[in-house]
């Protein structure tokens, strides 16, 4: 669940640029704002983001809770710590779409 997170996230962030790279490439065609379907690729990409960190986070936060696994401490202060990061990632609000 953990790299499935990660390469969804990893998604997540190349659609929104491919995206915001569209915007700008519109913008020397029509200057007044983006299209609306070009606004969906940046839906897309949050929908992305989301549903990664979701991943990301169960699957850290089974691996800090689950005692039966056999981890060092330091394991799972590190999983821990990816809970908290894919977390953090999860409530960053999107970025401006039109600047």
């Amino acid at each position: 669940m953990l790299p499935a997170g990660i390469i969804l996230v990893a998604v997540s962030f190349l659609v929104g640029s491919i995206g915001r790279l569209m915007i700008e490439h519109s913008r020397s065609i029509v200057p007044y704002g983006p299209p609306k379907p070009l606004l969906a690729v940046y839906a897309v990409a949050y929908v992305l983001r989301a549903l990664g960190c979701v991943l990301a986070a169960v699957a850290c936060s089974i691996l800090f809770m689950d005692r039966q696994l056999p981890l060092k401490p330091l394991e799972r202060l590190a999983a821990m710590l990816g809970l908290l990061i894919f977390m953090w990632l999860l409530v960053l609000p999107p970025p401006p779409y039109w600047g």
